[in-house]
């Protein structure tokens, strides 16, 4: 009898990262992947045309969402959905910069933003019933509904794999949620090196954000590639 082969379900947004991620792992793990894209219409075409990697099935996040205001939310619907998941719809709401203060080509109402929390709980919630995914790997949450499904996938007891920027630079962070490390339950049971303050301020000082943003953006203007760019732009 066949191995059952794990369900592994990726979140892609424009930055193509965890494509990259997927592609990679495919050629390591014999699993089952499965996407949500979220992105803008025009890449569109690349992820539908594109043979790289085995997906069993796609989604388009904003395909599944693009009728929100169309109808009165399901109030009902969505007390439940908060009970059942833990769920603070309105706290993630008013976090999402889009519904408020940096979005000023549209002025959502309350109703238009119920019913895309409603839309997007449905289209989860048929996608976790469909595949029951085992894994879900994602980056850290910069849009509201990305939070919410990762919630919802906690709750439903799919593993959460996200990569995350900790505060120390030039390192990255695999965990369940990005304010915790996993399976680190109490400190003390952890050796320590033996360094003093000064030794933790100059480690730190040596790993500053800033310090690798910094360079990251001068070798990038600097670049040749880069540069040619520009020279394309304004022409």
């Amino acid at each position: 009898m066949p191995q059952k082969k794990d369900k592994i379900l990726v979140w892609i947004g424009a930055d193509f990262v965890h494509f990259f991620l997927a592609y990679g792992l495919q050629k390591k793990i014999d699993a089952d992947y499965y996407a949500i894209i979220d992105i803008t219409n025009k890449p569109k075409k690349f992820f539908i045309n594109q043979s790289l990697i085995n997906f069993k099935k796609i989604w388009f996040y904003h395909d599944e969402i693009n009728d929100s205001y169309s109808k009165k939310p399901d109030i009902d619907f969505l007390k439940k959905s908060e009970i059942k998941y833990g769920l603070n719809l309105w706290n993630l709401a008013l976090n999402e910069r889009i519904f408020y203060r940096f979005y000023d080509f549209h002025k959502f109402t309350n109703e238009e933003i119920l019913n895309i929390e409603e839309k997007s709980i449905r289209f989860f919630e048929k996608v976790l019933n469909e595949i029951k995914p085992d894994y879900f790997i994602t980056k850290q949450a910069g849009f509201h509904h990305l939070e919410l499904f990762r919630i919802m996938c906690d709750k439903s007891n799919c593993k959460v794999i996200m990569l995350s920027f900790p505060k120390i630079g030039y390192r990255m962070l695999i965990s369940e949620d990005v304010n915790k490390l996993d399976y680190v339950k109490e400190l003390d049971r952890y050796p320590t090196e033996g360094k003093d303050f000064e030794d933790l301020r100059e480690y730190l000082n040596s790993h500053s954000t800033f310090k690798q943003l910094n360079n990251y953006y001068n070798k990038k203007n600097n670049s040749s590639t880069h540069n040619n760019y520009r020279i394309l732009l304004i022409k």
